[in-house]
């Protein structure tokens, strides 16, 4: 299990700063994410499903929150996700 482990950026290009991280959750499991940024957090679940507050996100889906500096993450077994941290 994974709390939230960074993503290597071999061939990946953003055009804007952002800390990369993957979350992979061999079962339940709720974490807290504090932002080191002022921007916004985007979530891409790629499996399983992720509920951040009150929003459940399931494979495919993404949530986008507007200067997330504390995000509890719920994430149910079999979940992986990346998370963005953006300016």
């Amino acid at each position: 299990m994974w709390l939230l482990k960074p993503v290597a950026r071999a061939g990946l290009y953003l055009n804007a700063k952002a800390d990369i991280f993957r979350g992979k959750f061999s079962e339940k499991t709720s974490a807290t994410y504090r932002s080191s940024r002022e921007g916004s957090v985007w979530i891409q679940v790629i499996s399983g499903s992720v509920t951040v507050g009150k929003v459940l996100a399931q494979s495919g889906d993404g949530l986008r929150i507007e200067k997330g500096s504390k995000l509890h993450l719920q994430a149910g077994a079999g979940t992986e996700f990346l998370l963005f941290d953006l300016t």
